[in-house]
């Protein structure tokens, strides 16, 4: 029988490194060695166009006029629009990360699901207030693109789930999450529902603000409940 998974910590905070779960180095390596500032400068550009126009609707020479760069530079840092992309995604999901609070988690159920409660508040409040991290996150669960982009988009997530696991089973450790399913089948019910939760919650994003956001939050929160706190 295999064994199951242990959490190692009485907290759980995302590593950055696990949103980068890519099977070849991207960008270019010409681009690491460019200053902060220039990284900074190309993603933050390139972020502001993917986001106002999605992946479909952006294109590379879009990017590189709002950069101030000829595209032949461009290409010199990244192998395509796809590269870029997916490089700003990460980026964006770093910054959402040192953006949030990880609070330790108590060794009790209802300890368990009030720092989750808090947590999911926190990050929707700094979406709020950076609305470019909103429109990035709304354009890449609305993707249509080619399989390519869709398998690299699958890594993303991949490289999140260990994060994931981590929190339910710290979570089964308090009796806050049941122990009656595979651990594999948690994951996905949870990965799932969250994405679906994700795109609700996105496609009215315009009517959320401070006054509605814990409403919303504990709506949601409510929903994953239901699926996977241990049954009466």
């Amino acid at each position: 029988m295999k064994q199951p998974l242990r959490s190692k910590h009485s907290w759980v905070a995302i590593d950055p490194q696990l949103l980068s779960h890519r099977t070849k180095k991207m960008p270019l390596a010409r681009f690491q060695r460019l200053s902060v500032e220039k990284r900074k400068n190309i993603l933050d550009n390139a972020a502001e166009v993917f986001a106002e126009n999605g992946y479909e609707g952006s294109s590379f020479n879009q990017i590189v006029e709002r950069c101030g760069l000829s595209k032949g530079a461009m290409y010199y840092y990244f192998e395509n629009k796809e590269d870029l992309y997916l490089t700003v995604l990460e980026s964006a999901a770093r910054e959402l990360v040192q953006k949030m609070e990880f609070p330790e988690i108590p060794e009790n159920a209802e300890g368990y699901w009030e720092v989750l409660r808090k947590m999911y508040i926190r990050s929707m409040e700094i979406c709020i207030a950076d609305p470019r991290l909103a429109n990035l996150a709304r354009g890449l669960l609305h993707i249509q693109k080619s399989h390519q982009v869709t398998q690299a988009y699958q890594r993303l997530l991949d490289g999140s789930s260990q994060w994931f696991m981590e929190l339910l089973v710290k979570g089964q450790e308090v009796d806050a999450i049941r122990k009656d399913l595979p651990q594999d089948l948690l994951l996905s019910v949870v990965m799932g529902l969250g994405q679906g939760i994700d795109l609700w919650i996105l496609e009215r994003w315009e009517t959320l603000n401070s006054e509605n956001l814990e409403a919303f939050c504990d709506l949601s929160l409510s929903l994953f409940k239901r699926l996977i706190k241990p049954l009466p």
